[in-house]
């Protein structure tokens, strides 16, 4: 815990107080007799942090307080000890034994009648409050300031165990590249550096552009391109097209009127077709 508040202040008024009363004392003078003022009642200084028995009005008036007549200072509701506390400043920063007017004045809360050390805000236990730097990177006990100087995002009163962020299983997101070219496990961040596409909560099985059918070239051959080439590319009017590649396909496609039908067909389904042919 954090003691940084300073009581000067009280110290220094109960000290020239005192030192009022001692250099009245010493200069023979008593209020009490011949010309001298009666003492009529109680000095309440501060709110009652200091309260003086027996002062006239200007004996109190020369400490700053506030004379209540005829009264005894345990009759005065002021000077009664106020209750004390735990004053919380903010996380791990409390101080014990202040008033409400005192933890009030510097800022504070005060936890009335509490010790400092049984407040969870001035002491949090280790692990309570989790700190985020992202996904599976996350680390208990640092406290909000720590937390925080270190760049990650706090979270009170849980530890990482809890935070879903923190504990993705190996797999959960799914990074993809593009068709059938996925990766598991990547995280976030991972994927983007990398050039994918995030997709959260899933693994790449559950992706369906990570788990595109290849394409059947045969199938593809035998539906556009057997009619005038005949089985496996031999024998067909239009002559013979085995081993011809993806370029050479792709060519006849736009250069042969007879073949424009065929413009329909991607770059993909044209190379699985030369593989077919590349038998």
């Amino acid at each position: 815990m954090k003691y940084a508040r300073n009581k000067k202040w009280r110290l220094l008024l109960s000290f020239f107080a005192v030192l009022f009363i001692v250099l009245g004392s010493i200069g023979g003078c008593d209020s009490n007799s011949g010309g001298g003022k009666n003492k009529e009642g109680c000095c309440v200084v501060a709110g009652g942090d200091l309260c003086f028995e027996d002062f006239n009005k200007d004996e109190c008036d020369v400490v700053g307080g506030d004379l209540k007549k005829g009264k005894m200072c345990e009759d005065v509701p002021e000077c009664v000890a106020p209750a004390t506390g735990c004053c919380v400043f903010g996380p791990e920063e409390c101080e014990d034994d202040l008033t409400q007017l005192e933890c009030g004045a510097e800022g504070g809360v005060l936890d009335e009648g509490a010790m400092c050390q049984d407040v969870p805000e001035c002491n949090p236990p280790p692990g309570e409050g989790c700190c985020v730097f992202g996904d599976n990177d996350c680390e208990d006990g640092l406290g909000q300031e720590g937390c925080e100087l270190d760049g990650g995002v706090f979270n009170a009163e849980v530890m990482c165990v809890d935070v879903d962020q923190c504990n993705l299983p190996l797999g959960e997101g799914c990074c993809v590249f593009g068709d059938n070219d996925c990766a598991d496990g990547l995280g976030q961040e991972g994927c983007e550096l990398d050039g994918g596409v995030f997709n959260a909560e899933v693994m790449c099985v559950d992706v369906a552009q990570c788990n595109v059918p290849p394409l059947d070239g045969e199938i593809l051959y035998v539906d556009n391109c057997q009619s005038c080439h005949g089985p496996d590319g031999v024998g067909g009017f239009a002559g013979d097209v085995v081993d011809a590649t993806a370029e050479q396909i792709d060519a006849a496609i736009i250069g042969e009127p007879s073949m424009n039908s065929l413009e329909s067909l991607s770059p993909a389904e044209i190379d699985a077709i030369a593989a077919f042919l590349d038998m």
